[in-house]
């Protein structure tokens, strides 16, 4: 493993933001930090960054123990939330920053530079400064700056909290494909389940110091370990009876949470759309249009779902009685979880 963390506790006051964290990335892995506020995230980025120290435990780089090696020493590029560049420095003396305190020579510099300025599709732009950049420029500067020095490691801090939507999205594929030529190990902190979801190889979901689960993005949405990997990731509805249900009469009284993409509605006339499995009523309380589908809220058997419908079906109306059926759902047992199939489909 490239970085581990290993029995970390970190104490502020009376609230330990880790909890005994226990914690390994593989060398060349982007890795996401996702969570709620206050659940533990920064502190891990700030504590392998050297920006914070550890109450007790271990962190390791590379194999060597770093407890006591400033942060500037542990080989580290870090990318701040706010960016952090020099405003009264031209995007070439921001990227060219680290290398100058690396007493790097004059010609290596520029080289390294303008190879970094073309990687991040900053030609042109060299010679303005931050105030005269839109917001996804000035990421990819501070981005530039963070591994013009040849980091092993890489650091950033809600990387997209600051920029719009649309150049978001179009960032996090950006990052992603030049991360992956870099081949630099990667840890992002990010409370957004989409951009963890799109950009992480592996996603660790943090709770109150704790780390929760580590995963592959496919592993974490299909399989939640806990309870409340369940609840916090997509957009599921807590069921206090799953066993009220068509197809999950065997899982009786159980509590269990169902995603909007396993909740199947069909209007009246397309019943045989379920192929021949049981469904039941169900009456639509409000439908939504969400840009790529729709959103239903509905109640059936006293509980209320979520559902999504494709926009070439028309959109139930509110009030509107429809037919449903769950095709699977996690249940809640204590604070793990059982997976549940519908018995009328092949698991």
């Amino acid at each position: 493993m490239y970085v581990e963390l290993k029995n970390v506790v970190k104490t502020y006051d009376t609230y330990r933001a880790a909890d005994n964290i226990d914690l390994a990335i593989e060398e060349g892995r982007l890795v996401a930090l996702l969570g709620p506020s206050g659940s533990g995230k920064t502190t891990i980025l700030r504590m392998i960054a050297g920006l914070e120290h550890q109450d007790s435990g271990d962190i390791i780089i590379d194999g060597r123990v770093v407890n006591d090696v400033p942060g500037s020493e542990r080989g580290i590029g870090f990318v701040f939330q706010n960016y952090a560049l020099f405003r009264y420095m031209t995007v070439f003396d921001n990227i060219a920053f680290g290398l100058e305190v690396q007493k790097r020579d004059k010609a290596f510099i520029r080289s390294r530079v303008e190879e970094l300025i073309a990687l991040t599709d900053l030609k042109g732009l060299e010679k303005r400064y931050p105030n005269q950049l839109s917001g996804g420029q000035r990421q990819r500067v501070a981005f530039a700056r963070a591994i013009a020095p040849s980091p092993r490691l890489l650091l950033l801090d809600e990387p997209f909290a600051a920029i719009d939507a649309k150049v978001r999205k179009d960032l996090r594929i950006w990052l992603r494909e030049t991360i992956s030529r870099l081949g630099v190990t990667s840890i992002f902190v990010t409370h957004d389940q989409e951009e963890a979801i799109e950009v992480a190889d592996e996603i660790v979901i943090t709770n109150r110091g704790h780390v929760e689960q580590t995963g592959t993005p496919m592993e974490i949405c299909t399989d939640p370990k806990t309870a409340f990997v369940a609840r916090f990731i997509g957009r599921g509805a807590e069921v206090s009876r799953i066993g009220a249900f068509s197809g999950f009469e065997s899982a009786g009284d159980l509590c269990a949470i169902v995603q909007p993409e396993f909740v199947h509605v069909f209007r009246d006339g397309e019943e045989g759309a379920a192929g021949g499995v049981p469904t039941q009523a169900g009456v639509v309380q409000q439908a939504a249009f969400r840009g790529a589908n729709y959103e239903l809220q509905l109640t059936a058997c006293g509980e209320t779902l979520t559902a999504f419908r494709s926009l070439e079906q028309p959109a139930p109306a509110a009030g509107e009685v429809v037919q449903l059926y769950i095709a699977r759902a996690k249940g809640l047992r204590g604070e793990e979880t059982v997976p549940l199939f519908n018995r009328y489909l092949a698991k």
